[in-house]
């Protein structure tokens, strides 16, 4: 059987000069999860997840590993933060996260773009933050 590859640009953060391996964001949407998402997981340098994305990662990842119990495979796969309008997010899988100490960031009040695209900004945001702790963490 040949592994499942993806190779993507979108969202890729731009690598530091001394770093031979690019960060990615993952940004997971309100869609089903492909069966390579735990591959994407382990190489992204930030997750965050749209409101609906919050519940497709609670109710699909776990499906992805049968062998391992549900409670522990949710544990492991928590996001930085949760942002979007909160229209999708079911309120026991909100509950949830933001018992496992997950930042939930409710901009409801900004109707005029998707949720992809509040996530898409919470992402530029946020890249010059992971590239300061990335650079103290070398020299550590």
């Amino acid at each position: 059987m040949e592994a499942m590859r993806h190779a993507s640009t979108f969202l890729r953060f731009p690598a530091p000069p001394d770093i031979s391996s690019p960060s990615y964001a993952l940004v997971v949407l309100n869609q089903r999860l492909p069966r390579f998402a735990p591959v994407l997981w382990s190489h992204a340098k930030l997750r965050v997840f749209a409101d609906g994305g919050a519940n497709r990662v609670y109710d699909g990842m776990p499906n992805l590993f049968p062998e391992i119990d549900p409670t522990e495979v949710r544990h492991r796969y928590k996001p930085d933060i949760i942002r979007g309008d909160m229209d999708s997010i079911r309120k026991e899988v909100k509950e949830f996260y933001v018992n496992l100490g997950v930042k939930v960031e409710d901009v409801s009040h900004d109707q005029a773009t998707t949720d992809l695209h509040k996530c898409v900004n919470y992402v530029c945001d946020s890249v010059d933050e992971l590239d300061k702790s990335n650079v103290s963490s070398q020299h550590a």
